[in-house]
């Protein structure tokens, strides 16, 4: 295939991104009305935490899935000592990215976390990294470097205060936070 026919199929693939993304919604519009904790975000109890009965069904009836699939605050998981995205969790990313790119005055925090195995200076690097990592991922979807802040906690703010892999499999964590400015 020529050059010129790549072009063609890349202005066409960016012309139906833009489509999508003018179909999104604002997260105050969706079926959990919007809750706002009051502390410039919007709350967990309107977009769920993602921690705890990831494959069950939350209290509103909608499994784990098909909360990610919406816009608002969500919880990425990691591997160990990894911060590399799990491929699950792309498709989550990119609904959040096309809702950024449609409202250019929409900011996201990605907090980074980390289990309580490794020294502090270690886990606030890989909690760092972690955050880099989905922040990398918004910004090939076309979200601006401005909408994005990034944090890392490493491992001071456990999800779960256990000390078996269960417990540190929910602590390796990057939480996408929708802020209000």
């Amino acid at each position: 295939m020529s050059i010129k026919h790549w072009f063609k199929v890349a202005a066409l693939g960016a012309s139906i991104l833009a489509l999508a993304a003018c179909s999104t919604t604002n997260p105050k519009d969706s079926a959990t009305n919007g809750v706002n904790d009051g502390k410039g975000s919007l709350s967990s109890k309107a977009y769920g935490s993602g921690l705890g009965n990831e494959k069950g069904f939350g209290s509103d009836g909608q499994s784990a899935d098909a909360k990610k699939m919406q816009v608002g605050d969500q919880i990425y998981h990691f591997d160990f000592d990894n911060s590399s995205i799990h491929e699950e969790d792309r498709p989550s990313i990119e609904v959040q990215a096309r809702y950024l790119v449609a409202h250019p005055s929409a900011h996201v925090l990605l907090e980074g976390h980390t289990d309580p195995q490794g020294s502090r200076e270690y886990n606030i690097g890989l909690g760092e990294r972690r955050g880099n990592s989905v922040a990398d991922t918004l910004k090939i979807q076309g979200v601006k470097p401005e909408q994005i802040r990034i944090v890392s906690y490493g491992a001071e703010k456990l999800a779960s205060p256990g000390h078996d892999e269960s417990d540190y499999a929910l602590d390796r964590r990057v939480a996408l936070i929708y802020e209000e400015k």
